[in-house]
């Protein structure tokens, strides 16, 4: 059965444990779909949840997305400045989904 709201992170990007240097300048990119029966009214919270923050944005308004439609989010993020796995994790009010990045940060 077909949830009324939620939605779904697509074409993330990095990818998955996408391989960075300490400060590497890179973005973070999502496409939010709205994967509900219902509407998903303009000015939900994609905001920041849980894990290392790489980007300095912390919360975005969304617009109104229809049933199947979506919406692409992309922040400026920095790499950790120490080697190792980090994820980073927002959330769109309600608890509709979870976009979340994760990358690896290797030795200089």
């Amino acid at each position: 059965v077909q949830a009324d709201y939620s939605c779904n992170a697509i074409n993330r990007r990095p990818y998955d444990y996408q391989v960075f240097k300490p400060n590497d300048d890179f973005d973070v990119r999502w496409t939010i779909v709205n994967t509900g029966r219902r509407t998903m009214l303009a000015g939900l919270d994609l905001k920041y949840s849980i894990g290392e923050q790489f980007v300095a944005v912390d919360r975005v308004e969304l617009p109104e997305l229809e049933p199947g439609e979506d919406v692409t989010v992309t922040f400026d993020a920095v790499a950790p400045d120490r080697p190792g796995n980090y994820i980073m994790t927002y959330i769109v009010e309600g608890g509709l989904c979870y976009p979340y990045a994760a990358i690896t940060v290797e030795r200089p």
